[in-house]
Protein backbone atom coordinates (compact mmCIF):
# COMPACT_ATOMS: atom_id res chain seq x y z
CA UNK A 1 0.00 0.00 0.00
CA UNK A 2 2.96 2.10 1.07
CA UNK A 3 4.20 1.58 -2.46
CA UNK A 4 1.23 2.60 -4.58
CA UNK A 5 0.36 5.73 -2.20
CA UNK A 6 4.41 6.98 -3.12
CA UNK A 7 3.93 6.14 -7.19
CA UNK A 8 0.54 8.26 -6.88
CA UNK A 9 2.00 10.94 -5.46
CA UNK A 10 5.43 10.88 -7.23
CA UNK A 11 2.52 11.09 -10.48
CA UNK A 12 1.00 13.80 -9.27
CA UNK A 13 3.97 15.82 -8.44
CA UNK A 14 5.62 15.32 -11.67
CA UNK A 15 2.71 16.04 -14.08
CA UNK A 16 3.86 19.54 -14.32
CA UNK A 17 7.16 18.98 -15.06
CA UNK A 18 5.88 16.67 -17.84
CA UNK A 19 3.22 18.43 -19.49
CA UNK A 20 4.37 18.90 -22.74
CA UNK A 21 4.09 16.53 -25.65
CA UNK A 22 5.38 12.91 -24.54
CA UNK A 23 8.42 12.49 -26.99
CA UNK A 24 9.87 8.82 -28.03
CA UNK A 25 11.81 8.73 -24.78
CA UNK A 26 10.72 7.24 -21.35
CA UNK A 27 11.84 6.34 -18.04
CA UNK A 28 10.82 3.61 -15.63
CA UNK A 29 10.86 4.10 -11.73
CA UNK A 30 9.83 0.30 -10.33
CA UNK A 31 9.53 -0.69 -6.51
CA UNK A 32 8.28 -4.43 -6.15
CA UNK A 33 9.65 -8.16 -4.30
CA UNK A 34 12.88 -10.06 -5.70
CA UNK A 35 12.47 -13.90 -5.26
CA UNK A 36 15.89 -16.11 -5.59
CA UNK A 37 14.46 -19.36 -6.45
CA UNK A 38 16.44 -21.41 -3.67
CA UNK A 39 15.27 -24.19 -1.28
CA UNK A 40 17.12 -24.91 2.26
CA UNK A 41 18.57 -28.20 0.08
CA UNK A 42 20.51 -25.83 -2.02
CA UNK A 43 22.84 -24.76 1.11
CA UNK A 44 22.53 -28.00 3.23
CA UNK A 45 23.00 -30.98 0.18
CA UNK A 46 26.21 -33.52 1.56
CA UNK A 47 26.46 -31.86 4.98
CA UNK A 48 25.95 -35.21 6.54
CA UNK A 49 28.38 -36.67 4.21
CA UNK A 50 30.68 -34.17 6.21
CA UNK A 51 29.68 -34.89 9.43
CA UNK A 52 27.94 -32.25 9.81
CA UNK A 53 24.00 -32.21 11.66
CA UNK A 54 22.26 -29.71 10.41
CA UNK A 55 20.00 -28.39 14.08
CA UNK A 56 17.99 -25.41 12.77
CA UNK A 57 18.04 -23.26 9.53
CA UNK A 58 16.55 -20.18 8.09
CA UNK A 59 16.03 -19.29 4.79
CA UNK A 60 14.69 -15.67 3.60
CA UNK A 61 14.81 -16.00 -0.23
CA UNK A 62 13.31 -12.75 -1.13
CA UNK A 63 13.84 -8.92 -0.47
CA UNK A 64 12.45 -5.91 -1.81
CA UNK A 65 13.82 -5.06 -5.70
CA UNK A 66 14.28 -2.00 -7.87
CA UNK A 67 14.75 -0.59 -10.83
CA UNK A 68 15.31 2.20 -12.95
CA UNK A 69 14.84 2.31 -16.54
CA UNK A 70 15.23 4.53 -19.41
CA UNK A 71 13.74 3.48 -22.71
CA UNK A 72 12.92 4.51 -26.53
CA UNK A 73 9.14 3.88 -28.30
CA UNK A 74 9.78 3.34 -31.78
CA UNK A 75 6.04 2.44 -32.98
CA UNK A 76 3.24 1.99 -30.68
CA UNK A 77 3.78 -1.54 -30.42
CA UNK A 78 7.78 -1.98 -30.13
CA UNK A 79 10.63 -0.67 -27.90
CA UNK A 80 13.79 -1.24 -26.45
CA UNK A 81 14.78 -0.11 -22.55
CA UNK A 82 17.46 -1.01 -20.20
CA UNK A 83 19.08 0.25 -16.95
CA UNK A 84 19.84 -0.76 -13.22
CA UNK A 85 17.85 -3.45 -11.27
CA UNK A 86 18.57 -4.40 -8.07
CA UNK A 87 17.00 -7.60 -7.01
CA UNK A 88 17.37 -7.31 -3.13
CA UNK A 89 19.41 -9.91 -1.12
CA UNK A 90 18.95 -13.39 0.17
CA UNK A 91 19.65 -15.20 3.11
CA UNK A 92 20.86 -18.36 4.86
CA UNK A 93 21.78 -19.33 8.44
CA UNK A 94 22.17 -22.53 10.15
CA UNK A 95 23.16 -24.27 13.51
CA UNK A 96 24.94 -26.97 13.55
CA UNK A 97 27.17 -30.02 15.19
CA UNK A 98 30.40 -31.22 13.07
CA UNK A 99 32.39 -34.13 13.85
CA UNK A 100 36.18 -33.44 13.07
CA UNK A 101 39.35 -35.01 12.87
CA UNK A 102 40.22 -32.97 16.26
CA UNK A 103 36.56 -33.06 18.13
CA UNK A 104 33.42 -32.70 18.22
CA UNK A 105 32.29 -28.59 17.44
CA UNK A 106 28.89 -26.71 17.42
CA UNK A 107 28.18 -23.31 15.84
CA UNK A 108 26.79 -21.74 13.46
CA UNK A 109 27.03 -20.62 9.68
CA UNK A 110 25.27 -17.85 7.02
CA UNK A 111 25.73 -16.71 3.87
CA UNK A 112 23.76 -14.43 1.38
CA UNK A 113 24.06 -12.70 -1.88
CA UNK A 114 22.95 -9.52 -2.90
CA UNK A 115 22.19 -9.03 -6.70
CA UNK A 116 22.09 -6.15 -8.82
CA UNK A 117 21.69 -6.27 -12.79
CA UNK A 118 22.30 -4.15 -16.01
CA UNK A 119 19.53 -5.40 -18.36
CA UNK A 120 18.76 -4.48 -21.90
CA UNK A 121 15.52 -5.76 -23.26
CA UNK A 122 12.85 -5.64 -26.70
CA UNK A 123 9.29 -4.99 -25.96
CA UNK A 124 6.53 -5.94 -27.44
CA UNK A 125 3.02 -3.51 -26.40
CA UNK A 126 -0.62 -4.54 -27.36
CA UNK A 127 -2.87 -1.47 -26.52
CA UNK A 128 -6.02 -2.75 -25.71
CA UNK A 129 -8.37 0.55 -25.50
CA UNK A 130 -9.48 2.36 -22.83
CA UNK A 131 -5.73 3.71 -21.90
CA UNK A 132 -4.98 0.35 -20.93
CA UNK A 133 -2.22 -2.20 -22.52
CA UNK A 134 -0.17 -5.45 -22.08
CA UNK A 135 3.55 -6.44 -23.11
CA UNK A 136 6.21 -8.79 -23.41
CA UNK A 137 9.86 -8.32 -22.99
CA UNK A 138 12.77 -10.85 -23.55
CA UNK A 139 16.18 -9.49 -23.59
CA UNK A 140 19.91 -10.36 -22.04
CA UNK A 141 21.11 -8.80 -18.86
CA UNK A 142 24.52 -8.73 -17.02
CA UNK A 143 23.86 -9.80 -13.24
CA UNK A 144 26.67 -9.53 -10.70
CA UNK A 145 25.98 -11.67 -7.02
CA UNK A 146 28.48 -10.05 -4.34
CA UNK A 147 28.20 -13.37 -1.89
CA UNK A 148 29.37 -13.02 2.07
CA UNK A 149 29.60 -16.16 3.80
CA UNK A 150 30.48 -16.80 7.82
CA UNK A 151 31.03 -19.37 10.48
CA UNK A 152 31.92 -19.57 14.50
CA UNK A 153 32.36 -23.16 16.06
CA UNK A 154 33.40 -23.81 19.40
CA UNK A 155 35.14 -26.85 20.87
CA UNK A 156 32.96 -29.16 22.60
CA UNK A 157 35.89 -30.56 24.43
CA UNK A 158 38.01 -27.29 25.36
CA UNK A 159 35.51 -24.43 25.26
CA UNK A 160 37.92 -22.89 22.75
CA UNK A 161 36.40 -20.77 19.25
CA UNK A 162 37.10 -20.04 15.97
CA UNK A 163 35.25 -17.83 13.43
CA UNK A 164 35.71 -17.66 9.48
CA UNK A 165 34.38 -15.32 7.00
CA UNK A 166 34.72 -14.44 3.39
CA UNK A 167 33.16 -12.09 0.64
CA UNK A 168 33.31 -12.88 -3.91
CA UNK A 169 31.26 -10.96 -6.41
CA UNK A 170 30.35 -13.32 -9.73
CA UNK A 171 29.45 -11.95 -13.00
CA UNK A 172 26.93 -13.51 -15.17
CA UNK A 173 25.61 -12.68 -18.58
CA UNK A 174 21.81 -14.52 -18.15
CA UNK A 175 19.19 -14.22 -20.48
CA UNK A 176 15.20 -12.87 -19.45
CA UNK A 177 12.06 -12.64 -19.96
CA UNK A 178 8.64 -10.63 -18.69
CA UNK A 179 4.95 -9.96 -19.26
CA UNK A 180 2.76 -6.54 -17.98
CA UNK A 181 0.25 -4.95 -17.99
CA UNK A 182 -0.02 -0.81 -17.90
CA UNK A 183 -2.58 1.70 -17.44
CA UNK A 184 -2.49 5.77 -18.93
CA UNK A 185 -2.89 8.21 -16.55
CA UNK A 186 -2.86 10.82 -19.25
CA UNK A 187 -0.28 11.18 -22.49
CA UNK A 188 2.64 11.62 -20.49
CA UNK A 189 2.79 8.86 -17.47
CA UNK A 190 1.47 5.64 -16.98
CA UNK A 191 1.65 2.88 -14.23
CA UNK A 192 2.89 -0.47 -15.44
CA UNK A 193 2.48 -3.51 -13.31
CA UNK A 194 5.31 -6.79 -14.42
CA UNK A 195 6.65 -9.90 -13.45
CA UNK A 196 10.23 -10.76 -14.48
CA UNK A 197 12.58 -13.88 -14.46
CA UNK A 198 16.02 -13.62 -14.99
CA UNK A 199 17.20 -17.19 -15.25
CA UNK A 200 20.79 -18.72 -14.25
CA UNK A 201 22.20 -16.23 -12.44
CA UNK A 202 25.69 -17.57 -11.59
CA UNK A 203 26.15 -16.87 -7.40
CA UNK A 204 29.82 -18.36 -7.45
CA UNK A 205 28.38 -22.01 -5.88
CA UNK A 206 25.94 -22.39 -8.50
CA UNK A 207 23.40 -21.03 -10.59
CA UNK A 208 19.96 -19.87 -9.68
CA UNK A 209 16.93 -18.15 -11.15
CA UNK A 210 15.31 -14.91 -9.49
CA UNK A 211 12.07 -13.28 -9.80
CA UNK A 212 11.23 -9.60 -9.72
CA UNK A 213 7.47 -8.47 -9.33
CA UNK A 214 7.13 -5.00 -9.45
CA UNK A 215 4.75 -1.84 -9.40
CA UNK A 216 6.11 1.02 -11.70
CA UNK A 217 5.90 4.82 -12.69
CA UNK A 218 6.29 5.21 -16.56
CA UNK A 219 6.95 9.15 -17.41
CA UNK A 220 7.32 10.16 -21.50
CA UNK A 221 9.88 13.34 -21.66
Amino acid sequence: MKAIKALLFSAVALSPLVANAASNWYGVVSIGQGTYDVSKSDFEGGAAEEGVTINSSKLDDNDTGYKFQVGYQFTPNLAVEGGLIDLGRFHYKAGFTADTDIGATSGSAQTSGHTYIFNADAVGTLPLGAGFSIFGKLGVAVATVDGDVSSTATFLSTGATGSFSDSSSKTSVVPTFGVGASFDLNETLSVRIEYERFADIDTGDGKVDADLASLGLVAHF
